[in-house]
């Protein structure tokens, strides 16, 4: 699962560095289409409803995403809404971020508060970084969770193995997991910061890019 989030974010790096950037951009909201079904954007707040055939990437404040995404979508802002299917991966970082659909391939976020919804399902694997991360959804592949609080819902299942480091995580947890789960308790000071703290980070859709530019640097680092 660690090769495949270096070639996530590897991806995520490429793409939000090439996003158009200028001080009238940072104020409004922005899309842009290209040739090839791929749709780019930012802004304060922003909403998708129609379908899009390609990639979706989007920084900003709100972000709300009700149509369907043919490939992946990656995304960046104080609050992301996904209520549409996503034929291919989530990219997420955010103060709050919620999957309301289905997910084609893998589910990687990172946020103060992650929800996966009841009745939406992940084909592919999840990795999560939260410091409340809330799980109702099925993942049909494998986990990786590092979470303040892991709370799950009647409707959860994951089918492989879950690696989970958290302070706090349901004590029949082992009944949802198909496969082998490992457990890692971590102590209070690792999780300073409250839920939904990043939400009140500068909404700009500017800023957002370059946070997530260097975030992903930064990430990318460990691994090099």
């Amino acid at each position: 699962m660690r090769n495949k989030l270096l070639s996530l974010l590897v991806l995520l790096t490429v793409l939000f560095s090439v996003l158009p950037f200028s001080a009238g951009a940072a104020e409004e909201s922005y899309l842009e289409y290209t040739s090839s079904g791929n749709v780019f954007g930012g802004g304060n707040d922003l909403q998708v409803d129609q379908d899009i055939q390609g990639d979706l990437v989007l920084a900003g404040s709100t972000i709300k995403i009700n149509g369907n995404v043919m490939d992946d979508f990656i995304g960046a802002g104080g609050e992301l809404t996904v209520n549409g299917d996503v034929s291919g991966n989530i990219i997420a970082f955010g103060g709050i971020i919620r999957v309301n659909g289905d997910v084609g391939g893998d589910l990687v976020a990172a946020g103060g508060q992650i929800f996966l919804s009841q009745g939406s399902t992940v084909e592919g694997d999840v990795l999560l970084a939260g410091g409340d991360v809330n799980l109702n959804g099925v993942v049909n592949g494998d986990g990786s969770v590092s979470a303040g609080t892991l709370r799950t819902g009647e409707d959860f299942e994951l089918k492989g193995d879950l690696e989970l480091e958290a302070q706090n995580y349901p004590s029949d947890l082992e009944n949802d997991v198909g496969g082998n789960l490992s457990v890692t308790r971590t102590a209070q000071e690792q999780y300073a910061g409250e839920p939904g703290v990043l939400a009140s980070f500068p909404s700009s859709w500017g800023f957002w890019r370059l946070w997530l530019w260097a975030l992903s640097l930064s990430t990318l680092s460990r691994f090099l």
